[in-house]
């Protein structure tokens, strides 16, 4: 059964988590490690695990902040799902954008609170 589990993690333990890509934008990086200042209070970073490795499908800007401060972000992760979990990922990290992993999150059923969070980083998008 497909649940969402909360990885109770440190800024050290971001670096096992392999983001979709580099922090891109440097002036929102640098806003994100001043908002960190007094600890993280915003969103979560939503992963998904394949056995001893997390895939983080968003916050690639909040992991590499939390790397230069060395505060701690929380992680949710998609995990015991009854499918391969090769083929998940590689259709998660292969989606155009933030509005395609909802639609992937949403056709497999994922935990409503998995894919409240993916909207969440959909809106802060726009």
């Amino acid at each position: 059964m497909t649940q969402l589990t909360t990885i109770e993690t440190t800024a050290r333990a971001l670096y096992n988590i392999q983001p979709l890509h580099s922090a891109r934008d440097a002036d929102k990086l640098d806003a994100l490690c001043l908002s960190m200042d007094n600890g993280w209070d915003g969103r979560p970073v939503l992963a998904v695990q394949d056995g001893d490795t997390l895939y983080a499908l968003t916050g690639s800007h909040r992991i590499a902040a939390a790397h230069k401060t060395a505060v701690d972000v929380d992680v949710l992760a998609i995990v015991g799902y009854d499918f391969d979990p090769e083929w998940l990922i590689e259709r998660l990290l292969d989606a155009s954008d933030d509005d395609d992993r909802l639609t992937i999150l949403v056709s497999i059923g994922a935990p409503q609170d998995a894919i409240d969070l993916m909207q969440a980083e959909v809106d802060g998008n726009d």
